[in-house]
């Protein structure tokens, strides 16, 4: 209900609604005015979803379903449509796999640990770690992710060539030229 209200009211944005973990799902907000879905239940890094909830999906088999889906869709919507990505990568090959079957792909966990991340680098059995929080729903009481540290990585420049050199050689196995193929 809220994405069509947001879709009919304000037409000229470009309206992100989700997340889902099926291509029905996907549908539904595609069919009532969201131009990008994001993809993702239960599958991140630090989510709890799964074990708490009972809900979720893998996120390659989500976005698999999801990206089938999206092929009719834009046929009996008659318009473009965008699959987002969200989360579910721990390593750059997560990422090279999850863009073969969306548009756009978002990760916390490549950032996190990062110097231009928030929070303080403290040491913790001889390593250098930052505070991580993964959560998809913000609750006084319960939060359905975890709170944990991961290994400071540096500035965020480095993570990002080591992102770049991933998706490049991931995409030559692929035998893409750029992201689009």
């Amino acid at each position: 209900k809220m994405t069509r209200y947001i879709s009919s009211k304000y037409p000229e944005v470009l309206l992100i609604s989700g997340n889902v973990a099926t291509g029905d799902g996907a549908y539904r907000l595609w069919e009532a005015g969201a131009d990008v879905v994001k993809v993702n239940v239960g599958a991140g890094s630090l989510c709890t979803t799964r074990v708490e909830t009972g809900a979720g999906v893998a996120q390659l088999s989500a976005l698999l379903d999801v990206w089938e889906t999206k092929k009719s869709a834009e046929n009996k919507l008659n318009r473009n449509l965008y699959v987002m990505s969200d989360g579910g990568m721990s390593y750059v090959g997560d990422l090279v796999k999850s863009l073969c079957f969306s548009d756009i792909a978002m990760s916390g966990h490549f950032f996190a640990g990062t110097e231009e991340t928030p929070g303080e680098v403290v040491e913790y059995n001889g390593m250098m770690v930052k505070g991580y929080n993964g959560s998809s729903t913000h609750k006084t009481n319960h939060i359905e992710g975890v709170k944990s540290y991961v290994k400071y990585r540096g500035p965020m420049s480095k993570e990002l060539q080591k992102i770049l050199e991933g998706l490049q050689s991931g995409c030559s196995y692929q035998g893409a030229h750029n992201l689009s193929e």
